[in-house]
């Protein structure tokens, strides 16, 4: 029986060959045939590989915390460091699934245990395969010591205000921020600089907003070194109405007291005239003008400037300006007062001549400065009859009263005329 099989199976077989050396689509067909099958034996044999180069892979950083632990903090820009290329070594199933985003390049820190120049090994990471190469194979970085300090946070209103609005910060949470990081660098950093947008903004409000660190100059430092507390600081800004209101002037007002006997309070100035206000709008519509704090002038004699207070009313939320400058001007008054039988003198008398005058009781009424008059006697009283260039006879002349350097003062006598004989 096998005798028989055999020579057909043989027969089978060159049938066969002579069909398809003789026909050229079979020809092709076993080509194609060949290739299907080698195919499927390279994609199901994962022994067989290729390798892929991938270039401009972003270098990550991983092992900062076990680094800072360890009391140490990298000084060197990470951001700025170059992408590395990486080759992989592949499946040839999976060669076209390799790419930029499935393979990375990690910088570990977590074994650095000094400070100083320290050079870091790339690794290579693929979700296919394995990473054999990394170009470059390391990179140097400084490391120092680390350290830590609290700046406080400032925020600064920018953009354009709405008109006749009021704007303050009122919270900041937190108020100050922990920055840590490198010493050098850490030592640097003054402040939290917030710039808030105030423009379109015409009610009060709170949200977030970030921040950058600042150095003792104002400038603005980069912190891809510098670890902070937070990333955000809640900032509540108030808005509210304003109205411009002047600074009262009136006597009765602002002053209180009263200034020595003979002089009074004349008028007050104020510095600056009005003041903005702000507050809700249904007390702004009650206000008509701002009061200084009460002045006592008791007991005083000059004019004098000071810097008061002005009356806070409630619920205002804001003066412009919280003091004024007030000048007080203090005047002496005018006083009269009378003296009787005041002494009278011949003034002008030609050589040879001698006059006699009238003897009557000589009233003067001396009207001046309050001090001025107040201190006079009458033996202070100059009353004279000017004789000058008249002949014997009989006269009836004016007279004139003075005191000396007193020329402020003014005089009324009684009888103002005088009969003066020369003889």
């Amino acid at each position: 029986m096998k005798n028989k099989i055999l020579p057909a199976l043989k027969r089978v077989g060159r049938t066969i060959w002579r069909s398809l050396s003789q026909n050229l689509g079979y020809k092709l067909l076993s080509v194609v045939l060949a290739m299907v099958m080698w195919s499927y034996v390279i994609t199901s044999n994962p022994t067989i590989t290729r390798d892929k180069w991938i270039n401009n892979v972003e270098i990550s950083l991983t092992g900062q915390s076990t680094l800072r632990d360890r009391g140490f903090a990298i000084s060197t820009d990470t951001s700025a460091l170059s992408s590395a290329s990486v080759k992989v070594e592949v499946a040839q199933s999976s060669y076209g699934r390799v790419n930029s985003e499935n393979v990375r390049v990690e910088l570990d820190v977590s074994g650095i245990r000094q400070s100083g120049k320290q050079q870091v090994e790339l690794t290579g990471v693929t979700a296919y395969g394995r990473a054999v190469e990394v170009v470059p194979e390391s990179v140097e970085l400084d490391v120092e010591l680390l350290d830590q300090r609290y700046v406080p946070v400032n925020v600064e209103l920018v953009g354009e205000k709405a008109e006749g609005k009021w704007y303050n910060v009122s919270r900041i949470n937190p108020s100050q921020i922990t920055v840590s990081g490198p010493a050098s660098l850490v030592q640097q950093v003054t402040s939290a600089q917030v710039n808030m947008e105030v423009t379109d903004n015409v009610t009060s409000v709170v949200r977030a907003e970030p921040f950058v660190l600042l150095d003792a100059s104002g400038n603005e430092m980069d912190s891809e070194s510098l670890v902070c507390s937070t990333n955000s600081v809640n900032v509540g800004m108030d808005i509210y109405p304003t109205k411009v209101l002047n600074v009262s002037t009136d006597i009765a007002k602002v002053i209180s007291g009263e200034p020595a006997e003979g002089y009074h309070v004349e008028s007050i100035e104020v510095q600056p005239e009005s003041i903005e206000v702000a507050a809700e709008q249904t007390l702004l519509d009650q206000l008509e003008e701002l009061v200084p704090e009460s002045i006592d002038v008791t007991g005083l004699t000059q004019s004098f400037s000071t810097r008061v207070s002005v009356s806070k009313l409630n619920d205002v939320k804001n003066l412009s300006s919280n003091q004024v400058n007030v000048t007080v001007h203090i005047v002496e008054e005018d006083t009269t007062k009378r003296f009787s039988n005041v002494p009278r003198t011949v003034v002008g008398l030609g050589e040879g001549l001698k006059a006699r005058v009238e003897k009557t009781n000589l009233t003067v009424m001396v009207t001046g400065p309050y001090s001025v008059v107040q201190g006079l006697s009458r033996g202070d009283l100059i009353a004279a009859v000017d004789v000058s260039g008249l002949k014997a006879g009989e006269y009836q002349l004016p007279v004139k009263v003075s005191v000396d350097n007193q020329p402020e003062l003014t005089f009324e006598c009684t009888p103002d005329t005088l009969t003066v004989t020369i003889e």
